[in-house]
């Protein structure tokens, strides 16, 4: 009996053990709760306290402002006299930093030195003869397109002291120096002696120098009876010798042959391949130069300056060459239409002069 009684004790004792132990057990993790709860609330301060400190480590500086858009490039060649003087205005903005586009001038006394560098890319955009640009196209297999008409009415037969022309028919026997052989010049003076019933080769007899300020020194020397020259070379021999006077107007005598009343001696071309890449730089250099060859007619003493200050003629020549220099910037169908009929002309008489054929429409940029 006694022996039951401890057995049942000693159950009962271990049974309140072992609820002890579960009791400490519950306890446990009824504690832990609290401090599982806390870690968050911790790691919430803890992230409230770092936040400044950490917005303090951005720095308080602005971005920099970026860097401004450089401007379209474009390199630009064009001939002494009354192409150069179209680019007057505009060579002074560009001096200025204050041109559309990054240009870089050139000015050369003769076509053959632009050639070159224009096809061989060394150019983008260039002011020459109108034939030889039909010439480049041809030669380029369609490379080089024009853009404008930038010369009309620009040549003159000039006649030495004493010496008397009233046509082309009195060139007969006499000796004339120009310049421009294998370009406008030599084309249209071949065109109109041919008209007037003379042989080029024969009927008189015809030098050709490398530029022209080389065939005005021959008249002003005395050393032919007559000249065909364009502005400003016209006026500065009459202001060198005033004896020496206009004796042909050339687009005049152009009509009288032709009926066409237009004579576009030079024009604006373009590396297609540049118009292609770069139709914002040809864009607004035919903006640019459009508004500088009209500022130049219409500002004769202040575009006489420039053009002085750039070589291209001296000022006092420009003063007076400028208002028969007929400058200017002609594009679209006007343009057009004066070119295909003065190259057909030539194309008629010989058609070496504009590179064996007529251009088709490809000669013509036309901005897309």
């Amino acid at each position: 009996m006694q022996a039951n009684i401890k057995r049942i004790l000693f159950l009962l004792m271990a049974m309140v053990v072992a609820m002890g132990l579960l009791a400490g057990c519950a306890g446990s993790g009824q504690s832990s709760s609290p401090a599982s709860s806390q870690e968050p609330e911790a790691s919430a301060s803890q992230l409230e306290e770092t936040s400044p400190a950490e917005s303090q480590e951005l720095p308080n500086e602005l971005p920099p402002d970026p860097l401004p858009l450089s401007k379209p490039a474009a390199r630009v060649a064009a001939l002494k006299g009354p192409t150069g003087m179209g680019l007057a205005e505009l060579m002074n903005k560009n001096e200025k930093a204050a041109a559309l586009c990054d240009y870089t001038f050139t000015l050369e006394g003769a076509p053959d030195v632009i050639q070159g560098p224009l096809i061989n890319g060394d150019l983008d955009i260039a002011i020459l003869p109108t034939n030889l640009a039909a010439v480049l196209y041809h030669k380029t297999e369609g490379a080089i397109q024009l853009m404008a008409v930038s010369g009309m009415r620009v040549l003159y037969v000039m006649a030495a002291p004493g010496v008397e022309i009233n046509s082309f028919a009195d060139l007969k026997g006499k000796k004339l120096f120009t310049a421009g052989q294998g370009s406008t010049q030599e084309y249209v003076l071949d065109y109109l002696l041919r008209q007037n019933g003379l042989d080029p080769a024969t009927d008189l007899t015809v030098e050709y120098k490398a530029e022209q300020a080389e065939a005005m020194a021959q008249l002003l020397a005395g050393n032919c009876d007559a000249a065909l020259l364009p502005q400003p070379f016209v006026t500065n021999a009459t202001v060198k010798n005033p004896e020496i006077k206009k004796a042909l107007d050339v687009t005049a005598e152009w009509e009288k042959a032709t009926g066409e009343s237009q004579l576009p001696m030079s024009c604006v071309v373009v590396r297609k391949e540049f118009a292609q890449q770069n139709p914002e730089a040809v864009a607004n250099f035919l903006e640019e130069y459009d508004e500088s060859t009209k500022w130049v007619s219409a500002n004769v003493e202040e575009a006489a300056a420039l053009i002085g200050k750039y070589d291209i003629v001296p000022e006092e020549v420009a003063k007076l060459a400028i208002p028969d220099s007929a400058i200017q910037c002609q594009t679209g169908s006007e343009a057009e239409e004066a070119v295909n009929a003065y190259l057909k002309v030539l194309f008629e008489q010989n058609p070496k002069s504009v590179g064996g054929a007529l251009p088709d429409e490809g000669f013509f940029y036309r901005a897309q």
